[in-house]
């Protein structure tokens, strides 16, 4: 099937937000990806959970989105930080319900800048 599922951010409310991401490794190719912060406000404040889910992930499993607090400016030290390469954005380029363009245009910039 085409349709791809994604388990959103329940997991960073879970008590054990590490033993959640090994219980949806075993749906694997059902889930594709766990949209996650590492179970905090922030990716930035969960990076030591997001690493440990990093190294929980098995070969079809499901792959870790960040997400929550990513900004044009700490998106690209995100990814560095982490070796991942999905990202799910908001508030970071909004400004209500409307996309600003110029933010996504720096978020763009900041990421293709080695």
């Amino acid at each position: 099937s085409a349709l791809e599922l994604t388990f959103h951010r329940a997991i960073d409310v879970s008590h054990d937000p590490l033993r959640l991401f090994a219980q949806l490794q075993e749906y694997g190719p059902k889930i594709k990806r766990v949209l996650t912060s590492g179970g905090k406000s922030k990716v930035l404040d969960g990076l030591s959970t997001i690493l440990a889910m990093k190294q929980l992930r098995r070969q079809n499993g499901a792959s870790i989105l960040l997400g929550s607090g990513i900004t044009p400016e700490n998106a690209r030290e995100i990814v560095q930080l982490t070796g991942l390469s999905e990202i799910h954005l908001g508030s970071g380029l909004r400004l209500g319900a409307k996309l600003v363009e110029r933010e996504f245009s720096r978020l763009r910039a900041n990421l293709a800048n080695p």
